[in-house]
């Protein structure tokens, strides 16, 4: 794989997003004993993009529906 810059997104210590800046790529990160087990997503690469914009205050706050894994 290449190596990418990435921006990421944390829900507490059970979940994680990542995108990069152009909307590429994104994906979605869980924990795991060693650190975080990374996973592309390119099917969510759009929602993803657009929940790090509206954390960054670049989009207006609206729902946006992507995936959360409970364990």
């Amino acid at each position: 794989g290449k190596d990418r810059q990435v921006q990421t997104i944390y829900l507490g210590l059970g979940q994680a997003y990542f995108a990069d800046e152009k909307g590429t790529i994104a994906g979605t990160g869980v924990p795991v004993a060693n650190g975080w087990a990374w996973e592309a997503k390119p099917e969510l690469t759009e929602s993803i993009r657009k929940v790090i914009d509206i954390y960054e205050n670049r989009k207006s706050a609206e729902f946006v529906p992507v995936p959360v894994t409970i364990k």
